[in-house]
């Protein structure tokens, strides 16, 4: 739902003529092809449509109503890497992993 929310930019609970959750907004778009609708109109168009699409069904995945159609949260880090993929090769911003070392010795320093 955290995520439909993100994409949206909407709560998880819309005040249209009835109360609707929104992942039955977001599905009944979906089932049009009505993806730009969705989208939160602060992002004026600066997104990839298959990532938008993929994140929708990652979203959508985890809202299942049958518990083991649900994805384990270690589908969902995966999928959604997959899914900002095309975001940094259209932005060029190279994915980059950087090794971090941590030091567990701590000495007093001198003033």
């Amino acid at each position: 739902v955290v995520l439909l929310e993100i994409i949206t930019g909407r709560p998880p609970i819309l005040n249209l003529p009835e109360k609707t959750q929104i992942t039955q907004w977001v599905q009944s778009r979906l089932e049009c092809g009505d993806i730009d609708n969705i989208v939160d109109t602060r992002l004026q168009g600066d997104y990839d449509r298959n990532s938008i699409w993929k994140v929708l069904d990652v979203a959508l995945s985890c809202t299942s109503k049958v518990s083991v159609k649900r994805l384990t949260m270690s589908n969902v880090t995966t999928q959604l890497k997959d899914c900002l993929a095309p975001e940094f090769t259209r932005n060029a911003f190279p994915i980059q992993e950087f090794p971090l070392k941590i030091s567990s010795e701590i000495s007093p320093s001198t003033r």
